[in-house]
């Protein structure tokens, strides 16, 4: 019987889902709103990591998707590999970077699963992926983890969902009373250390999308560092 996980997987690489998902995602008021909401929480993690003497100028953004991240990216004068287990999610976001290959900035997709990436060690500044690892089973969201370790000279920028928010409140109690089958994978700020260790990385900041208003999100921007200290 496939597993939850692998059917996310194969549900990626179905050339209809691929083709949509932007439009039912991210083009909505309340997508775009969302949207804005994550990428500026991701800048500030950004903006941490260069505080701290590490500015990010090259990474990988796994799994890249539709390519949500790439104008963020752009922007920045980033050079970035995308990477993801779909080739149909890839190409539809190739309409988003094809226009920019040639205005300076060195990109690249690559078709890959994150538990193997086909990248030497610290070959990158940084590691993004957003939106992917709370869907991951444990045993196999530490071995990526350590391969995002392996080939980041120091950063992780990963969004977890977390535990101290009014949605998991409302999932936990409609889960109680048999109304939802699935709870879901939440962390609380000593889970993720302890996560984090497993996979030797460090917790360094936690940035909620809204900021003051944290317990109407449910996710968790987190900025990771290598814990062996080297860059």
């Amino acid at each position: 019987m496939q597993t939850r996980y692998e059917h996310v997987k194969s549900r990626y690489r179905n050339s209809v889902v691929a083709t949509t998902y932007d439009s039912s995602r991210f083009l909505s008021a309340k997508g775009q709103k969302r949207n804005r909401l994550m990428l500026a929480a991701i800048q500030r993690a950004f903006d941490k990591a260069a505080s701290l003497g590490t500015p990010i100028r090259d990474c990988l953004d796994l799994p890249c998707g539709t390519g949500r991240l790439f104008p963020w990216l752009l922007q920045r004068q980033l050079q970035f590999v995308g990477a993801d287990i779909s080739l149909e999610m890839m190409r539809a976001g190739w309409t988003k970077i094809g226009a920019a290959s040639s205005g300076g900035v060195r990109l690249g997709l690559v078709q890959c699963d994150g538990e193997y990436l086909p990248l030497k060690d610290r070959s990158l500044d940084a590691v993004f992926s957003i939106r992917f690892i709370f869907h991951v089973p444990r045993e196999q969201r530490v071995r990526i983890l350590q391969e995002m370790a392996r080939v980041s000279r120091r950063w992780l920028i990963v969004d977890f969902r977390h535990c101290y928010n009014v949605r998991w409140c409302f999932r936990w109690l409609c889960h109680g009373l048999g109304l939802a089958k699935h709870l879901g994978e939440v962390w609380s700020r000593a889970s993720l250390r302890c996560e984090a260790a497993d996979a030797g990385l460090r917790l360094v900041g936690i940035f909620s999308p809204r900021r003051g208003l944290a317990c109407f999100s449910d996710k968790w921007v987190v900025l990771l560092e290598k814990a062996d200290g080297k860059s």
